[in-house]
């Protein structure tokens, strides 16, 4: 007996792959945006806190 989740997955995996393909390029650029922001950000954190440890270790 197949579980219910996997057969409603695949039931719905079509319809996401035909009206997704323009979402999913969105999506994609959306999420690649937030990633590219959020490792900015950390790394300015990051850069910040060793600044601030050269700072500390320099006096």
């Amino acid at each position: 007996m197949v579980p219910a989740l996997p057969q409603a997955v695949v039931s719905i995996v079509p319809q996401w792959v035909g009206a997704g393909k323009r979402i999913s390029t969105i999506a994609v650029l959306r999420g690649l945006t937030v990633a590219f922001v959020g490792f900015t950000q950390m790394g300015v954190s990051a850069r910040v806190l060793w600044s601030d440890a050269d700072r500390e270790w320099a006096s």
